[in-house]
């Protein structure tokens, strides 16, 4: 019998099949960049597959020579959601990896594009949205604007895709028209079994966040009541929060509830099981979320999950939101986002946002799939701000 090679046991292990919304929002995509557009936006809610869409396109327009190579950008700097990247990237185009390049924010000053026959892909665009970032001043030195001039693009037989679940700033430049140039906009349709904002809410399981230094016994009882999960709480250094990550640490301590911190500073918790097995490769022995915990157990970060990350929810009991208030798009991004998608325990999560992302007049537009009106670079009145990058 012939040995099985090398390169064919890492392409099985590595091999992944898209889902048949992915492949058709890819397609349709593709077909209008065949049609003419140069452009394009996929939106898609938190979790429900842009990323598999994205690479399947990749793979339809490497595969039928529509290109030569392609870019992923993000405007993020956390190695983990690039090590995701990076993983997903394997998984879904394996065999045309070596055509694929990867950039991160830490890896704009020293990469350099081939701008001829390629596909771009700018991942979690709400990360750049902003002039003067430094995507936007890297991807001016090839002449290329995210305002969706096509003409570098028609010079270079090259192409654009913005991919978002908050594309707000973007969307609202289109609909007002603040730009010139028109771009194709695909809405992913989410597969069978997606559970996201809108449900929760139907659920009734978004609740409003509480001090938790002065009113402790509520939120003593609340941990009482989880069990053997996982809470998460985002706790920023605010005066409040840190009265607030005081009161959360005492009760702990006096049931015994282990406090597990996952900060730029301190990993004290993995979030994937990859993570973890790359922290035991690094000699740090830390437990994981994919993993039931013998007890309550809480989990203070700040400063990452956010846009992109995927945070396995089987074991999670709530999240909580510290922040009083919070631009929509970082708050949908943020711990809510990430407890959206397909793979859920037998009961989901609870969501404690801000009061203010209850109001109807806010938080509500999203779940209508509306605009809001307190998005970053957009006024109240929808109009962004002049500093969008996707305006003229």
């Amino acid at each position: 019998m012939k040995p099985i090679s090398k390169f064919y046991k890492l392409r099985h292990h590595y091999s992944k099949m898209f889902h048949p919304n992915q492949i058709l929002s890819a397609s349709n995509i593709r077909n209008a960049f065949l049609s003419g557009t140069r452009f394009a936006l996929l939106s898609a809610l938190c979790q429900s597959g842009k990323t598999g869409t994205f690479q399947s396109l990749i793979q339809q327009m490497l595969v039928a020579g529509d290109v030569s190579h392609a870019y992923i950008l993000c405007g993020s700097s956390e190695t983990q959601l690039r090590q995701q990247s990076v993983d997903d990237t394997k998984a879904s185009n394996f065999d045309n990896f070596n055509r694929i390049k990867i950039l991160f924010h830490q890896d704009f000053s020293d990469a350099a594009l081939d701008i001829k026959n390629a596909l771009f892909v700018l991942d979690e665009s709400h990360m750049v949205q902003t002039k003067g970032q430094q995507l936007h001043q890297f991807l001016l030195k090839y002449g290329i604007t995210l305002d969706g001039n096509p003409e570098p693009l028609e010079k270079n037989n090259s192409y654009f895709l913005s991919v978002d679940a908050t594309p707000y700033s973007e969307l609202a430049t289109l609909y007002n028209e603040e730009t010139l140039f028109p771009k194709h906009i695909e809405h992913l349709q989410p597969g069978n079994g997606y559970y996201g904002l809108a449900d929760y809410a139907r659920d009734e399981l978004l609740f409003p966040t509480f001090s938790i230094r002065a009113d402790s016994k509520r939120f003593e009882d609340l941990l009482l009541s989880v069990g053997q999960k996982y809470v998460i709480l985002r706790l920023n250094r605010s005066e409040k929060n840190i009265d607030n990550e005081a009161e959360l640490k005492n009760i702990c301590h006096k049931y015994n509830f282990p406090v597990y911190y996952y900060t730029h500073e301190r990993r004290e918790i993995a979030i994937t099981r990859q993570e973890q097995k790359r922290a035991a490769r690094g000699g740090l022995r830390i437990p994981c979320l994919d993993d039931q915990p013998s007890t309550t157990s809480v989990v203070i970060i700040r400063g990452r999950l956010r846009a992109g990350k995927v945070v396995p929810k089987k074991h999670v009991s709530f999240i909580w939101e510290g922040a009083s208030k919070s631009k929509t798009d970082a708050l949908v991004q943020g711990l809510v986002g990430r407890m959206c998608g397909y793979a859920f325990g037998e009961v989901k999560p609870k969501l404690f946002v801000p009061v203010t992302a209850l109001a109807p007049t806010e938080f509500g537009r999203v779940l209508k799939n509306e605009l809001p009106k307190t998005s970053t670079n957009m006024r109240a009145d929808q109009i962004t701000n002049g500093k969008s990058v996707f305006s003229t």
